[in-house]
């Protein structure tokens, strides 16, 4: 009788190491498996085709959930899926009209036993305008009936970094000269490209100039230059506004008539979601030529 309690007990002590590190590979290939459920259904909630869907939300959010807005607004998903039914309905005759698009990217999902996770990620709004926004959310997941569900959802902000002075001296200077390289080229492409939609150039005798009037002219061809040529140039930057300038050297012909002379100019270039653009250009009267 002591044998066979001897010989269970030591049965048992063999058996034990291997039961004690069998089981957190168990735990490890659980956790897996809700970090690759959970991405998949993050990436799949944010996806262009499904954002917009309502299914899409009911399926995400949990009964119970307490959302929190980066504005630090709280809502339920009774809210959230009341949004949906007050939206317009789109008008199949109507081209509709371009949305953000979000990303999500340094996704961590934390398990915590088998039917609870967390979840952070830093969260990127692509808007059609060109301008990026970066959020960093943290959500909780409950495993219910067969599904994970975000019981618990913090939206926070990140603020844009502080522009840096220098960059955008170099930036806006480097554009600047490739503005003149174009007008002296008739280069009408990036001309359009560099100029603000609503941008106004005023001459030294006081006529002001719209930015389609420059292109048609470039078009055309109305001047061909042998100088279009800038120097003394210094670029003064203000948060999103930015002033150059310049003495500007013009020697060419316009149609049949020839002209050479210099002027000072003031450009002013504004910060928008698309980089910087030319809004704004006073010329000086023509300097008297140098005897």
């Amino acid at each position: 009788m002591r044998t066979s309690v001897g010989a269970a007990s030591l049965a048992i002590a063999l058996l034990l190491p291997a039961f004690v590190a069998a089981k957190p590979a168990a735990s490890g290939k659980h956790d897996e498996q809700t970090r690759a459920e959970i991405t998949a259904l993050l990436n799949e909630f944010l996806s262009p085709s499904q954002m917009a869907l309502a299914s899409n939300h009911d399926r995400f959010w949990a009964d119970d959930l307490v959302y929190t807005s980066s504005g630090g607004v709280v809502r339920s998903k009774a809210e959230i899926m009341k949004s949906f039914e007050s939206a317009p309905k789109p008008d199949p005759s109507v081209a509709p009209e371009p949305t953000p698009v979000f990303s999500a990217e340094d996704v961590l999902v934390r398990p915590y036993g088998d039917d609870m996770a967390a979840l952070t990620f830093r969260l990127v709004e692509h808007d059609p305008d060109g301008a990026v926004t970066t959020f960093r959310n943290s959500g909780t997941f409950a495993h219910r009936n067969g599904k994970w569900q975000a019981v618990t959802w913090q939206a926070t902000r990140v603020p844009a970094a502080a522009p840096d002075a220098k960059a955008d001296q170099a930036a806006v200077a480097a554009l600047d000269t490739q503005y003149q390289a174009a007008v002296k080229a008739n280069d009408a492409a990036t001309m359009e490209r560099i100029l603000a939609d609503d941008f106004v150039l005023v001459t030294g005798k006081g006529t002001a100039f719209a930015k389609a009037d420059l292109i048609k002219a470039a078009q055309a061809k109305e001047y061909t230059y042998e100088h279009q040529d800038g120097s003394n140039q210094t670029v003064r930057v203000w948060g999103d506004t930015a002033v150059v300038t310049a003495l500007l050297w013009l020697k060419g012909r316009h149609g049949s008539e020839p002209f050479d002379y210099k002027l000072w100019y003031s450009d002013t270039y504004v910060r928008t979601p698309a980089g910087w653009r030319y809004a704004f250009g006073q010329a000086s009267l023509r300097l008297p030529a140098a005897p």
